[in-house]
């Protein structure tokens, strides 16, 4: 064999010989420096009963490791005079230490069976790590416990895990599907725990998760797909949950007892549609900020109080009507603005509006709005539109009101008539009808204000007679339908359309 022969036959020795499996079995926790004498092993598994010193003695000695495999290890407590990772002088059963494993080159890792805990940032920035096979069912994962773990790219989380810490996997840039199917309702789930992990594509959501912590899945660019089982008890999503993702849907008419959706939960997606289920009854500001794809929102099923500052803004693609719900009594700043749809409902319960919420909205060419009050308004809640062009329709008994409130007088405002009684002149306190072309308005008490329109809006007569009787003369009145406005000194009023 010649010399160049012999080089490379003896160098893929050494190289199978360090890469070999090396198996060792601990019969007593400290003694596994003792044990392994080829510091230089890219394979270790690990048998019998360790501890923090045996764990630090992995991390900090075995350099070439790649392959981790410490299934039938037990993991027994420890207490001494020096630390072994940071500070800390003592380390629990079934424990991994926290930041044990941190920056380390393993691509495989295999836990103990009997683990309980695996600490803070244990495995954060193992960049090499493909792969992870977890305990049956550890009682917590900690904080950022793989987070930058570059390379991995599934995570399959075992049953009855008891509780998964903030950002836990956060930046792991090369998942591409998370399914969190076996996570149970008693799992306490951190804030953040998946996000900027920007090669996701999609998720299934365990059915029996009743929150989406904050953040969960935060800058998640290309996060376009989220499933959940057929029965969730979802209850709440929390703020920026799914922000900045590229989420196209979400199952909300699967989620029958959502109730709150957080701060900020959906903006920046790339949401097409949102129907609300009945139960909502708090969207929190910013929810569907910036969902420049939005083509349908639905807000009119659901029992929310308050619509937030933010919440639609920047939604530009809404061509057809919105209709919000009838318990809403707060629109908040910027609520609407920009959002380019072509009309709104606004309830009965309506009290305010805020800053420029329905701003730059030039396609709105109608609003009604069920409110009798006038809300108050904001300042320059209409700022970039054309009132003129877009026509209010308000409830006929309050027609004076809006056309002599500031703001809102600038839309061109007309009165729904709807919900006016229709007679003939029958009523119990109040009696108004017709006598040739008089119109003849009795009560039992005194008479403070009248007011006839014509069905349009338009004012044709308003006195204060401060009379049980008044008549009025209509001979010189166009058209066969009026609408009267009663109101008596004591308050009580009444609206009628009335056929002469």
């Amino acid at each position: 064999m010649n010399k160049g022969l012999l080089i490379l036959a003896l160098s893929a020795f050494l190289i199978c010989f360090s890469s070999h499996a090396l198996n060792v079995t601990a019969s007593e926790a400290g003694q596994l420096e003792r044990l392994v004498k080829d510091k230089a092993v890219t394979e270790l598994v690990v048998t019998g009963t360790i501890d923090a010193r045996d764990i630090q003695f992995i991390a900090e000695e075995l350099k070439e490791l790649k392959i981790l495999d410490l299934t039938e290890v037990k993991i027994v407590a420890y207490s001494g005079s020096s630390p072994c990772f940071g500070d800390i002088l003592e380390y629990g059963e079934d424990v991994l230490p926290d930041y044990c494993f941190f920056d380390k080159s393993y691509e495989t890792v295999k836990l103990p069976a009997s683990l309980k805990c695996i600490g803070k940032g244990a495995f954060a920035g193992c960049v090499m790590l493909t792969e992870v096979v977890f305990p049956v069912a550890p009682d917590s994962i900690g904080d950022y416990a793989f987070a930058a773990c570059t390379s991995l790219e599934y995570i399959s989380l075992p049953r009855n895990v008891g509780k998964i810490g903030k950002g836990c996997f956060s930046r792991c840039s090369s998942l591409r599907m998370i399914d969190l199917t076996s996570l149970s309702s008693a799992c306490a789930m951190g804030d953040y725990m998946f996000s900027n992990c920007n090669s996701l594509e999609s998720v299934v959501l365990s059915d029996a998760m009743t929150a989406i912590p904050s953040g969960m899945f935060a800058g998640c660019s290309v996060l376009s797909t989220v499933l959940i089982g057929e029965n969730p008890i979802l209850e709440s999503i929390g703020e920026n949950a799914f922000a900045s993702t590229g989420l196209t849907s979400f199952p909300f008419g699967s989620c029958s007892k959502l109730k709150t959706i957080g701060y900020w939960a959906f903006a920046g997606t790339q949401l097409n549609e949102v129907n609300l289920p009945t139960g909502v009854e708090s969207l929190g500001e910013g929810a569907f900020f910036g969902n420049t794809e939005l083509n349908v929102i639905e807000l009119s099923q659901s029992n929310i109080e308050e619509l937030s500052d933010f919440v639609l803004t920047g939604a530009n693609s809404i061509n057809g009507s919105i209709g919000v719900g009838e318990t809403v009594s707060r629109i908040g700043r910027y609520a609407f603005s920009g959002v380019g749809m072509a009309g709104i409902s606004l309830p009965a319960a309506l009290t305010y509006i805020g800053d420029r919420a329905f701003e730059y909205n030039a396609a709105l060419a109608g609003i009604s709005i069920n409110a009798e009050s006038v809300p108050e308004l904001g300042d320059e809640v209409f700022y970039g539109m054309n009132q003129s062009a877009v026509t209010l329709k308000v409830p006929q008994k309050s027609l004076l009101l809006y056309q002599s409130a500031e703001q809102w007088k600038e839309f061109n405002i007309v009165g729904d008539m709807s919900d006016i009684e229709e007679t003939l002149g029958s009523g119990d306190d109040i009696k108004v009808y017709f006598a040739d072309r008089m119109l003849i308005v009795k009560a039992s008490e005194i008479i403070k204000h009248i007011e006839v329109c014509e069905p349009g809006g338009v004012l044709l007569v308003s006195s204060n007679p401060y009379s049980k009787s008044v008549s009025v003369d209509t001979a010189e009145m166009a058209g066969r339908l009026y609408v009267v406005s009663v109101r008596l000194e004591s308050g009580r009023a009444k609206t009628l359309k009335l056929i002469r």
